[in-house]
């Protein structure tokens, strides 16, 4: 039977509808919706909704009863022509009997099919028609007439609508899917380009660590000798970590990143993080200043990964402090946490860089700025450092923020690192 509302009831019909396909993000199951409560509105024995594609061929994405049932077979085909129609006319159209009007009832659909009562509008929003909605009834003439017209282009609007979102929300689903698998084959990539380093490598650090200890019975003789095989040594090992920072990177971003937790002692952590970098710090005439860590509780951590997490953080401010500054390490007991504090009186961070600097790659910058050392002042890296401690506070269960008040190399506002850690 059909049903037409009154002007305040239709109101809350079509704005309850309008919610329901709002809260429909997938295209199917809101055609589906939309189909039967069209069907519920205006009656009819069928109902298609048509999408018209970029080329303008026509897409018969869905087609209902008023049982509720999908359409399938000879019952799904409807009249193409009327819909066409309707489509280039942008105007909606009410057939009372498709076999007895002077343009339509010699179209081959129409007469195979028998066709009779059909309301056919389009769905339109303000990026144009996107398709229609066809109602037909192939059993009794006169089902449809103009009265049956105003509650559905007003639902047709709402339908239109959702169906755009939809479509939208479906490209960016499919967007998002492909980044996912261009992420993953990346990561892919770069660790079997690291792995495929790694393999030589491994074999030129073997002998250049050899050719250094053979040398070394010869240093008085022949120093240059001797002294340039140290250099290759160090190459070869900076490299090499390069390479181990790759594979670290791809384990974090890909959640394999597996830690060996045991109980360890923040002064000791502390001891094994700034000795290896006092010969960089003196050179630089850089002066560090740290609380004593003695009191502080011991906590369960990977004390490898943590010691280069925090290496990587305290070498980004040797790296951002000018020769003859100062670099301080805090240690701070918080409810259930051990906060470290790394802060420096460097250039600082600009204020818009902040939220990305944690950020694969972030670090690259300007090319022409680029250093292999991490203790240069002021050099550009793989933008690997920050990334890799963040990756491995949070897989310790911590937090790491920064605070700068931005960056100037004059005033040096410098920056500080806040590293949350849980005790147990």
């Amino acid at each position: 039977m059909i049903h037409h509302p009154e002007q305040p009831e239709l109101l809350t019909y079509v704005l309850e509808v309008n919610r329901r396909m709002i809260a429909t993000r997938s295209l199917e199951p809101l055609l589906v919706y939309a189909l039967d409560e069209v069907l519920k509105l205006v009656g009819g024995e069928t109902g298609n909704i048509v999408l018209k594609k970029a080329d303008g061929t026509l897409d018969f994405r869905a087609g209902r009863t008023a049982e509720g049932k999908d359409l399938t077979g000879p019952s799904n085909m409807l009249s193409e022509t009327i819909v066409q129609e309707v489509l280039a006319s942008k105007q909606p159209l009410v057939l009372s009997n498709a076999l007895q009007h002077p343009r339509f009832a010699h179209a081959p659909s129409v007469m195979h099919y028998q066709l009779r009562s059909i309301m056919c509008v389009p769905l339109t929003t303000i990026n144009g028609t996107i398709g229609a909605i066809y109602l037909e009834n192939r059993s009794i003439q006169n089902r449809f007439t103009q009265k049956s017209l105003p509650p559905l282009e007003i639902l047709a609007i709402q339908v239109a609508v959702a169906i755009e979102n939809a479509l939208l929300n479906e490209d960016l689903e499919k967007a998002n899917q492909h980044l996912l698998e261009l992420d993953r084959v990346k990561n892919e990539f770069i660790q079997l380009i690291a792995h495929e380093l790694n393999t030589p490598l491994t074999g030129v650090k073997a002998y250049s660590q050899l050719l250094s200890r053979l040398l070394r019975d010869l240093e008085k003789s022949h120093p240059r000798a001797f002294t340039t095989s140290l250099k290759l040594e160090q190459v070869v090992e900076n490299l090499n970590g390069r390479i181990q920072e790759i594979l670290l990177m791809v384990k974090i971003s890909s959640d394999q990143l597996e830690l060996i937790k045991t109980a360890v002692s923040p002064a000791d952590l502390m001891d094994e993080l700034t000795t290896p970098l006092q010969p960089i710090i003196s050179n630089r005439n850089l002066t560090l200043i740290s609380d004593s860590f003695t009191l502080l509780p011991a906590i369960q951590a990977d004390k490898k990964h943590l010691l280069m997490a925090l290496r990587d953080i305290l070498s980004n401010a040797i790296k951002f402090t000018p020769d003859g500054g100062k670099i301080w390490i805090n240690g701070r007991l918080q409810p259930n946490h051990l906060q470290i504090i790394i802060c420096d009186s460097g250039i600082g961070i600009p204020i818009e860089e902040q939220s990305r600097i944690f950020d694969l790659f972030h670090g690259l910058g300007n090319i022409a700025k680029h250093s292999s050392s991490k203790h240069a002042y002021g050099g550009g890296g793989l933008g690997l450092g920050l990334p890799i401690a963040k990756g491995i506070i949070e897989a310790h269960g911590g937090t790491i923020t920064v605070k700068s008040d931005g960056y100037d190399p004059n005033l040096l506002p410098g920056s500080a690192f806040t590293i949350s850690l849980p005790i147990t």
